[in-house]
């Protein structure tokens, strides 16, 4: 029988590639990793001063959020985890602003109460009760009433029109 020349598959063709390409990689590695340290060596003292720049920017909003990340993350957490966490990782509660609008109107009242007792009495007369003496029947209506309109009146009758 004559010898058969054997086809090349893809596999083959794919397997000759990789190997060249492999060998290429070992041949030009020292090479490129020498220019992969000089360039990080260059930009390193640049790239560190861009982040420490951004460090504190990004540190103070994360202290602003921080508690509010800390209480969804411990209402994500299961019950029995929960309860075996200290007192201390457990989040504050909030204060309600019900709370927080009846202190400072607490504060207001306060503050306006002592601002009037400090004040003292001012130019105006303080009210003075009308006399309350033996003479004085209150029971009656004063002289510019009418007694039989004044009785008219008491019993759910219309009043008289105008003299």
């Amino acid at each position: 029988m004559p010898l058969r020349r054997k086809k090349k598959t893809v596999r083959d063709q794919i397997e000759n590639t990789y190997e060249d390409l492999r060998a290429q990689v070992a041949k030009n590695a020292p090479i490129l990793r020498d220019q992969v340290v000089d360039q990080v060596t260059t930009k390193a003292p640049i790239v560190r001063d861009q982040v420490k720049s951004k460090l504190h920017e990004g540190a103070d909003e994360l202290r602003t959020r921080l508690p509010e990340l800390h209480a969804s993350l411990y209402e994500r957490l299961p019950d029995d985890v929960t309860d075996r966490l200290p007192e201390g990782a457990k989040p504050k509660k909030k204060k309600s602003k019900l709370k927080k609008v009846a202190v400072v109107g607490l504060i207001a009242a306060a503050g306006g109460f002592a601002y009037s007792k400090l004040k003292g009495s001012s130019s105006a007369p303080a009210y003075t009760p009308p006399p309350s003496g033996a003479g004085a029947d209150v029971t009656r209506p004063g002289p510019t009433a009418v007694p039989d309109e004044v009785d008219k009146l008491a019993d759910g009758a219309a009043p008289d029109a105008v003299k």
